[in-house]
């Protein structure tokens, strides 16, 4: 972690391990062309119940809307991705967007349940919990310790 100006982390979010997070550049450089200089660190923001897969790269200016799942491991996130919504699915270098409305469950009873369908049917693919929209929430958050 390489911090010279802020680095927020919302409520709940985790990190995988290897994860580095860089507000800076460290050094000015000008452009050559225009002559100008560029700022060289902006804060980081990372919202509420985002998963942010392992070894990926965090550089400055970058916003996470709160639920973001970073996928995929060695991913580069590089800029302000707050108008991307809730729910959406980053991957790749530079990461983008590869889903939209998933979210994490962390309610470990249905995590349970889920692992014991799974585990009993090996040729499933997904499994309706029969819950109505209105739902969501408890059944992704019901039972965690982080209420």
């Amino acid at each position: 972690m390489l911090i010279r100006d802020r680095l927020e982390i919302g409520k709940y979010t985790r990190i995988g391990f290897l994860s580095f997070f860089m507000d800076c550049d460290d050094h000015f450089t000008v452009n050559t062309d225009t002559l100008n200089v560029t700022r060289n660190k902006q804060p980081i923001v990372i919202g509420r119940y985002c998963w942010i897969a392992c070894k990926t790269f965090v550089k400055k200016g970058v916003v996470l809307p709160d639920y973001t799942i970073v996928a995929s491991a060695n991913a580069v996130l590089t800029k302000d991705y707050s108008d991307i919504g809730e729910y959406c699915v980053l991957g790749g270098v530079p990461a983008k967007v590869i889903g939209r409305g998933i979210r994490r469950i962390y309610n470990w009873k249905a995590e349970a349940r889920l692992k014991e369908y799974f585990d009993e049917h090996p040729e499933a693919t997904t499994f309706d919990p029969g819950i109505a929209d209105d739902q969501i929430d408890e059944y992704c958050l019901s039972n965690a310790i982080h209420l």
